[in-house]
């Protein structure tokens, strides 16, 4: 092993130690006000009755602010969103959905989240007459699992990979448009 392939596993093994003590210095007690905010990679893919478009990599973050209702529970509203540019060509993704997220174990770090909103899309496209935008809003869900880790008190740094989109019908002569994106992210909250 090289001494770069060394000083990695060395301070991925003291940060799970420091992440390790920490969660168990803090009990993961969830009570009043939750927000989130975090960022990571995304990958999106557009699909129509025309088309069947190939995935596309990007940047995809959320912000969320909720309420702890009991120990097991949160719900609150959730803004997902994910961006591409290349070249000339780039485009966005965004949900707003109210969710629940739910902890299996009542003060366990590990939970599963869903929501129900609105979702939108803006694709602008480089063709042969110009640069054309495309966009359009309709029914919008958002999946997810992650894992809670307390680093203190009020704050946690959780891993979350999520699956949202929208099913947006149609746009000029594109009918049946629907987006998604699954994302992997990093992010804090705060109780």
């Amino acid at each position: 092993m090289t001494l770069v392939g060394r000083s990695v596993l060395m301070v991925v093994a003291v940060g799970a130690a420091v992440v390790g003590s920490a969660e168990a210095q803090y009990n993961n007690i969830r009570d009043g006000f939750y927000s989130t905010i975090g960022i990571g990679f995304g990958s999106a893919k557009f699909s129509c009755d025309q088309c069947d478009g190939d995935r596309q990599s990007g940047v995809s973050g959320l912000f969320a602010i909720g309420m702890a209702i009991d120990q097991p529970l949160i719900i609150g509203a959730e803004l997902d969103l994910f961006y591409k540019r290349q070249d000339f060509d780039d485009g966005w993704i965004a949900t707003v959905t109210a969710f629940g997220q739910w902890y299996p174990a009542s003060t366990g770090p590990f939970f599963v989240k869903g929501g129900l909103g609105m979702g939108w899309t803006q694709v602008t496209l480089q063709t042969p007459a110009g640069f054309e935008s495309r966009s359009k809003s309709g029914f919008g869900y958002m999946v997810a699992v992650g894992y809670d880790w307390r680093i203190a008190y009020y704050l946690s740094v959780t891993p979350l990979v999520g699956w949202y989109g929208g099913s947006l019908g149609d746009v000029d002569d594109i009918t049946g448009l629907s987006v998604n994106v699954i994302q992997a992210i990093l992010t804090v909250g705060f109780f």
